[in-house]
C-alpha cells in the first residue's frame, strides 16, 4: 500500500512466521470513504437540463485497489427542464480500465414520476470515460426512451469497475 502514515488504519495481512503486511489503508473514524464528483450529463446531440430544482450528482469509494463503486442521482425538477436530443451519457470519475469497459455493468432504477418504476442496466462506453444506461426492450435511454423525461423524473444508478489511475 505504500507509506503509511501514523494516523492511518489498515488492513494487514498475518502470515507467520514471515511477518505482517498492510494489504490496504482504510478510511480513518472521523473520514468519508466517499468522495463526491461533478459527473457531466450529456446526451449525443443536445445535452439536457434537468431544471433549477434539479441535480446531477456523483460519488465514488475505493473497495479494493484500483477498484471502485459509483453512484450516481440525476433528478429532473423544476423550471427549464430539457430532455435534450440522443442518447445520454454520464462521466466517470476516472478512467475505465481496458478490462472493465467490456465486463463492467450496474442497476439502474428510473422514476416515471406517478407513472412507473423502471429498471436498466449502466455499462461503460469504449472510451472508459463515460457511462451509458440500457432499458430492456426499449434500447439505450435517452432524451425520450424509456419516457419523456419531466420534473419530477429521476436515474439512479450504482456500479463497480477497475479504474486505470490509482494515484487518489
Amino acid at each position: 500500500v505504500g507509506y503509511v502514515g501514523a494516523d492511518q488504519r489498515v488492513m494487514v495481512l498475518c502470515v507467520p512466521p514471515a511477518g505482517n503486511y498492510a494489504i490496504a489503508r482504510l478510511s480513518s473514524a472521523d473520514e468519508s470513504v466517499w468522495n463526491d464528483y461533478a459527473p457531466e450529463f450529456t446526451a449525443a446531440t443536445t445535452d439536457p437540463n434537468v431544471g433549477d430544482a434539479g441535480h446531477v450528482l456523483g460519488r465514488w469509494v475505493e473497495i479494493a485497489p484500483r477498484t471502485i463503486a459509483v453512484e450516481i442521482d440525476i433528478l429532473f425538477s423544476g423550471s427549464g427542464i430539457s430532455a435534450g436530443l440522443g442518447q445520454y451519457f454520464i462521466t466517470t470519475p476516472f478512467s475505465v480500465a481496458e478490462r472493465s469497459i467490456s465486463a463492467a455493468t450496474g442497476a439502474v432504477y428510473m422514476l416515471d414520476s406517478g407513472t412507473a418504476n423502471r429498471a436498466g442496466i449502466v455499462n461503460v462506453t469504449s472510451g472508459g470515460d463515460n457511462y451509458f444506461i440500457t432499458n430492456t426492450p426499449s434500447g439505450d435511454v435517452d432524451n425520450d426512451t424509456p419516457q419523456v423525461w419531466a420534473s419530477g423524473h429521476a436515474i439512479r444508478f450504482t456500479i463497480v469497475h477497475e479504474i486505470e489511475w490509482s494515484g487518489f
